[in-house]
């Protein structure tokens, strides 16, 4: 699994590049408009394809960048259903599950800061390991690790391989 938070502090508004090496595939949460060639700049240099665009919310304070990833990656572009949205996209609920790789994002609706906003869970949903006295025996671990969207302050990158056992 790949996480990356983006921050730009002048607003200090972040973005998140979410996804799986090992499939080549992310999803990009929030991108601003002026980060759109960073963001594409690093999922490229990992190996990886975005292949959504989720916004949490409209955003007042900064111009979102998702027309343009999706314009230049063919990525969809996700939100939830109550922020009538007037551009192409594919609606959002609560409970919603995306699959990236190994990279599992699941939709909260989060109501508070705007009617449709909505924080994502991701986790770990599939790692499958070799026991080394029986190499023909696969493990299959559940891993689980809640990653917090809505904080600002220090960018963080998490990084997780997981190789198929064959």
């Amino acid at each position: 699994m790949y996480f990356k938070q983006l921050v730009k502090e002048d607003l200090g508004c972040a973005s998140y590049i979410v996804g799986c090496i090992n499939e080549g595939v992310c999803a990009v949460v929030d991108p601003r408009l002026d980060m759109v060639d960073d963001i594409l700049e690093l999922a490229t240099a990992k190996g990886m394809r975005v292949q959504a665009v989720i916004e949490t919310h409209n955003h007042a304070d900064h111009i979102s960048g998702h027309g343009e990833i999706a314009r230049r990656t063919g990525a969809t572009i996700y939100i939830h259903e109550q922020a009538q949205a007037e551009y192409p996209h594919q609606k959002l609920k609560d409970g919603d599950e995306m699959a990236l790789g190994v990279a599992k994002l699941r939709v909260m609706h989060t109501p508070g800061h705007r009617p449709e906003h909505i924080a994502i869970a991701v986790s770990i949903w599939r790692c499958l390991v070799k026991r080394a006295l029986m190499p023909s025996t696969t493990v299959s671990l559940s891993v689980s690790c809640s990653l917090r969207m809505a904080s600002r302050s220090t960018p963080r990158t998490w990084q997780v391989r997981c190789v198929d056992a064959a």
